[in-house]
This record gives structure tokens, C-alpha cells and sequence, in this order.
């Protein structure tokens, strides 16, 4: 199967891909095609250009984060109105493919603090709460551990649905709190 991978942060490096691959690092990377935007206008093109690239071998795509470019625009008021209205038709977008082509799709989001430091929430929060039927907020805990909080899925909220994971050369592990 393969996966478009939109990395709006430029994040997604030969040596990591490589490190995360492993011994499959020929037989995987064929079947993943990265896009690099430059703009949020480059961003919204390529996301309504995607079905160009789809195929019945195409099972996920990935934007890495959705709101990188939006959150870097320079805008007055009358602006954000049109951003926000631009990042909601990529959002209307991916979710009408996801639909249509039973495709997997998953974005991140830059965080910004909330007045009290202690919390965090996602950049444009409103727009992908609408959009997003399953949220998963990734917290740092200690060392190289994190804990995946599923705060809704399919668009149902649930709660106390957590698990703890580790970050390693390979990529995230679950971590059994019973051993």
C-alpha cells in the first residue's frame, strides 16, 4: 500500500525514514511519495490536487502539520477570515477523500499554550474539531516516554482511553505498565 506524505515542517528526514525502515528500507520506500509546500496557497493546491495521485494502492495520507503554514501567514483580520476559510476547505477536502476512497488520513498540529502554561491545545482547535473524527493528543511525560490520550473517536468523546508509549530509534513502541 502506499502513502502521501505532505511534510509542511520538513521533518521527515533520510536518516530517520532509514532508521525507522530498517532491513524494509527497500521494499517500503517506493510506496511513500513526500510533498514539501513552501506556502499555505501551495499547501491548499496540493491538498485539492491529491485525488490526481490517488490510486486503489493508496491507503494513507499524511499532513505533517496542517497548520504550519497557516499558523505563519502575516494576516489583518479580513486575511484570517479568508485563511480560516482556506484551512476549512482543506480540512472539508481530506475528509470528503477519506470518504470516497475509504483512505486512512492523519494530521498533526502545531500546539500553542493556553493562558495558564500548564495546558496545551491545537492551532485552528475549532476548525479541527469539526473536521477530525478521531483526536489523539500526544503528551511528553519523562526521559523519552509519551502518553497518547484518545480525547474522541468517531467523533464520539471517550474517556480514560490512554496508553503510555517510548520513542526509540525505531520509531514509537507501546510500553506495558503490567510487566
Amino acid at each position: 500500500m502506499k502513502t502521501l506524505y505532505i511534510d509542511v515542517d520538513y521533518s521527515f528526514t533520510s536518516q530517520r525514514f532509514i532508521q525507522i525502515a530498517g532491513l524494509h528500507i527497500h521494499k517500503v520506500s517506493p510506496n511513500i511519495f513526500v510533498f514539501n509546500p513552501k506556502t499555505f496557497f501551495e499547501q491548499t493546491q496540493m491538498i485539492e490536487n491529491l485525488e490526481t495521485y490517488l490510486s486503489r494502492s493508496v491507503a494513507l495520507i499524511i499532513v505533517d502539520s496542517i497548520t504550519t503554514l497557516y499558523r505563519l501567514e502575516s494576516s489583518t483580520l479580513e486575511e484570517r477570515f479568508a485563511l480560516n476559510r482556506a484551512l476549512n476547505r482543506q480540512l472539508a477536502y481530506l475528509a470528503e477523500l477519506a470518504k470516497k476512497h475509504g483512505l486512512a488520513v492523519i494530521l498533526t498540529s502545531q500546539v500553542h499554550s493556553l493562558l495558564n502554561y500548564a495546558e496545551v491545545e491545537p492551532i485552528a482547535k475549532r476548525a479541527l474539531f469539526h473536521w477530525c473524527g478521531t483526536i489523539i493528543k500526544l503528551m511528553n511525560l519523562k526521559y523519552s516516554f509519551k502518553e497518547a490520550v484518545v480525547e474522541r473517536l468517531n467523533f464520539k468523546e471517550v474517556f480514560n482511553l490512554k496508553c503510555k508509549l517510548k520513542l526509540t530509534k525505531e520509531g514509537l513502541i507501546d510500553v506495558d505498565e503490567n510487566k
